[in-house]
């Protein structure tokens, strides 16, 4: 470890120490699956399985109840922007962490169940690899990011490129760059870049950015298309019907799918300047007619809304 990380290794080890000293609150879906799989097991149950080195169930839970929430990333995003892990220094974080005898007080939410978990290998080692501690992001992005972003945006962009561990060159990165220059101030700033980070890892480096867009754009109102013929016939015959008629019943997530096309349309305006209509997409796909490019646009506009 060189030296002069020596302060940072210190600073980030003792912030790390104190969140995990800090009582961690399981979410609602962690609640529900331990009481659904275990059967509303109280927490000397709870606490019987996790002693059970080695075992499956123990390592499950230990992920999930260790599994680091947005609370903690930005705790500990805004120590990380101003002293920066280096790769090397993960492991000696690791150990330094293993030689606290760390105890966490894990609390199950409002059941009144509270857990005393010993913080060791088993557990610290999952949980940095979530962190992402040695993260670097990229220093052209990280300067507009410091320029037009405030303080507590800063933080927030930050915790979303360290999940998504973007490490984005040449039109990836002015992509996001223009992005963020163009749409810091507008109110789906996060939700679409939340998608655009998700977006940019489903491309090669040298694709035709907008086209993509158009294409995953495209893509998206047939799948619309192709639910509500499926629906439209389904007023006239039932599912079993259907399938002995050779017909698949898809199903997509309408609202998701909804939000797809309204982030694509949002993110193209803002960066190129123009995006294909509903009008302009490819209307080969049967079923166009079910739901008229109007009643498409008025519901991604209800969406957007």
């Amino acid at each position: 470890m060189a030296a002069e990380s020596k302060t940072d290794f210190r600073l980030l080890a003792d912030t790390l120490a104190e969140l995990l000293r800090d009582k961690i609150q399981a979410g609602p879906d962690v609640i529900e699956y331990i009481d659904s799989t275990y059967g509303n097991p109280d927490a000397e149950e709870i606490k019987a399985l996790i002693d059970e080195h080695g075992s499956s169930e123990r390592e499950t839970l230990v992920e999930l109840l260790f599994f680091p929430d947005e609370s903690i990333q930005v705790q500990l995003e805004a120590v990380l922007q101003e002293h920066a892990c280096a790769a090397e220094d993960v492991a000696a974080i690791a150990d330094e962490l293993a030689n606290r005898n760390i105890t966490a007080a894990v609390s199950l939410g409002d059941s009144g169940r509270t857990l005393a978990i010993r913080v060791d290998r088993t557990v610290i080692d999952p949980f940095l690899t979530r962190l992402n501690i040695a993260y670097a992001p990229d220093t052209g992005l990280s300067r507009t990011i410091a320029e037009v972003l405030p303080s507590n945006q800063r933080i927030a962009v930050g915790v979303r490129f360290r999940n998504a561990g973007t490490r984005p060159d040449g039109q990836v990165r002015d992509l996001l760059d223009r992005y963020i220059r163009a749409m810091h101030a507008d109110g789906f700033f996060f939700e679409d870049l939340d998608f655009l980070l998700e977006f940019v890892q489903e491309i090669d480096g040298d694709t035709d950015i907008y086209e993509a867009m158009m294409k995953k754009k495209r893509r998206s109102w047939r799948q619309l298309n192709k639910v509500e013929g499926v629906e439209k016939r389904l007023r006239k015959s039932n599912v079993e019907t259907l399938l002995l008629q050779g017909e698949r019943v898809p199903y997509i997530d309408r609202h998701r799918t909804l939000k797809t096309i309204a982030a694509i349309d949002r993110i193209c305006l803002a960066v190129f300047g123009r995006t294909d209509s509903i009008e302009a997409l490819d209307r080969s796909d049967a079923g166009w007619d079910i739901c008229g490019a109007q009643d498409a646009a008025a519901m991604i506009r209800r969406m957007s809304s």
